[in-house]
C-alpha cells in the first residue's frame, strides 16, 4: 500500500481506513500462503520443502487462533 501498514490508499487514491489487527493477521497468513506457491516453483519435493511446509502451516494456524482469540475477547468486552 502507498500510505504504509496502518493507512492503506484504493487505487483512486481513497483513505480506506485503519487497518483492524484481524486484517493484518489475514494478510499475514495469505502471505504465508503465497510463500507456499512460491516453494512448489523453487524446490523439488523432499524433507526441506515438507519441513518448510509444516512450519508455514504451523505458523498460519497460530496467526489464525491470535486472531480469533482477538475476535472472542473484542465481543466478549463489548457485551455480545
Amino acid at each position: 500500500t502507498i500510505g504504509g501498514p496502518l493507512v492503506p490508499i484504493g487505487e483512486g487514491g481513497e483513505w480506506l481506513g485503519p487497518l483492524s489487527p484481524t486484517d493484518r493477521q489475514q494478510g499475514r497468513v495469505a502471505g504465508l500462503r503465497e510463500c507456499k506457491h512460491g516453494l512448489d516453483i523453487a524446490l523439488d519435493e523432499g524433507p526441506l520443502k515438507a519441513a518448510l511446509y509444516r512450519w508455514i502451516d504451523a505458523r498460519a494456524e497460530r496467526i489464525e487462533r491470535e486472531a480469533q482469540a482477538a475476535q472472542d475477547e473484542k465481543g466478549g468486552r463489548d457485551g455480545k
